[in-house]
């Protein structure tokens, strides 16, 4: 009788993966070593030498916590995940044969292959001369040590946006690559993680005191900094205003942004958010409320409805493009006649109704959303489809049509199964 064979247990999974690993990487190490040296040069290196050579190798990003920052684990592994995509994603251009390599190749095989050329000897066995003239050629100095640096300095604030959150925790990384010239070691590339807890505070808003956040962007060299406006911009004339005034924003506009703006990653939305307010656009609404432009790419997406409170300016809520109170969403009330409740049940109050999939081959959409002076819609759609996490899932494009014409009489009590009518708000609180 058979017996049942056992699963293998974590370490002989480990070990496993280790010797897959290890097969790979000689495999690209051979086939770059080949673009530099005779290939037949390969067959006379010492088997004692690539194993000497790979104890000391080079090994792929590693995200640690900085010293006094307490990272999660699962949070260390999404980020080692994501930056070694990235990594395998760039493409460098060698000089020689305009070699084309990842950038995750060339840090791990690519630095190894410069240590192999720098650690053999000459006369040390046959063809080590030659090796050795020919890796010359290999070599990170100048102008391309810096494309390699800003490379990873981009990916890496890249990847960071992606989990950070205003209301929650920001979050930046800084890179260091350790043991280069150390010969007896292998080459770590490390991407140290800091946090940082954005400020809060306490406004008397209306009578009540209202919990604001500090607005604040990270840097990847020096961490936080909170954003701030000269209230000239609002055509303030006060002995005062020309003194930056800092940016605080209520939950409420954070927890809008997100709703609204909702084909895209929240921290990618946060990014924009600080981006549109170091470069503040002011508009003002019928009641001479301030609203300061939300861009997205330097594509116009919504608005910010911001107050000016005991010396800070406020961010009261996000106000996306068609919704009521914005200048387009009233010229698309004014076309389609649609009030507040017919866009939230339509869903057009979202950016991800606008994302679907066939919108670049809708004319007929296309024209309305042009003539409510929503053009900025399409422009994005362009931009960022390839980076869409969400699309509209609520209406058919074509259904969607037929309500925005304007000779079309909407009933919303028609539409909703079980006489269940959607509750909108946007009181600002």
């Amino acid at each position: 009788m058979s017996q049942k064979k056992k699963k293998p247990n974590a370490h002989q999974l480990q070990k496993l993966a280790g010797a897959q690993y290890k097969k790979e990487f000689f495999v690209k190490f051979r086939e770059l070593f080949n673009i530099f040296c005779n290939k037949e040069l390969y067959q006379q290196i010492p088997h004692s030498k690539l194993e000497e050579i790979y104890s000391i190798r080079s090994h792929s990003m590693r995200p640690v916590a900085a010293i006094d920052n307490h990272i999660p684990v699962s949070l260390l592994n999404n980020l080692k995940s994501d930056i070694t995509l990235f990594l395998k994603n760039e493409i460098l251009t060698l000089e020689l044969n305009e070699t084309k390599i990842s950038l995750y190749d060339f840090l791990t095989v690519g630095l190894t292959l410069i240590r192999f050329g720098l650690m053999i000897r000459e006369n040390e066995f046959e063809g080590s001369d030659t090796i050795i003239e020919s890796l010359k050629k290999f070599r990170i100095v100048g102008e391309f040590d810096l494309l390699v640096r800003t490379k990873i300095s981009r990916i890496l604030d890249s990847t960071a946006i992606w989990y950070n959150d205003i209301g929650k925790c920001l979050y930046w990384l800084k890179y260091d690559i350790i043991g280069f010239n150390n010969p007896n070691t292998g080459i770590q590339h490390l991407a140290y993680v800091y946090t940082h807890i954005p400020q809060s505070s306490s406004v008397e808003i209306h009578g009540k005191n209202k919990l604001v956040i500090l607005l604040e962007r990270v840097l990847p060299q020096t961490g936080p900094n909170a954003i701030s406006i000269i209230p000239t911009i609002f055509n303030r004339n006060s002995p005062f205003a020309k003194i930056p005034m800092k940016v605080y924003i209520q939950n409420h506009a954070i927890m809008r942004l997100a709703e609204r703006i909702d084909s895209i990653n929240i921290g990618l939305a946060q990014f924009f958010m600080c981006r549109s307010f170091d470069e503040p656009k002011v508009f003002y609404d019928n009641h001479q409320n301030l609203l300061i432009e939300y861009r997205i790419f330097d594509i116009k997406a919504g608005y910010f409805r911001v107050d000016m409170v005991d010396g800070i300016i406020l961010v009261r809520t996000f106000l996306f493009i068609t919704n009521n109170g914005t200048p387009e969403g009233q010229l698309l009330e004014k076309n389609t006649g649609l009030q507040k409740l017919d866009k939230k049940y339509l869903s057009i109050d979202k950016l991800s109704t606008f994302m679907s999939s066939d919108i670049g081959d809708k004319k007929e959409l296309q024209k309305i959303i042009d003539e409510s002076g929503c053009h900025c819609l399409i422009e994005l759609y362009k931009r960022i489809k390839k980076t869409i996490i969400k699309e509209g899932n609520h209406l058919s494009d074509e259904l969607l049509i037929s309500y925005l014409k304007k000779d079309n009489t909407f009933e919303i009590d028609d539409m909703v199964l079980n006489n269940q009518t959607p509750i909108y708000t946007d009181t600002i609180k």
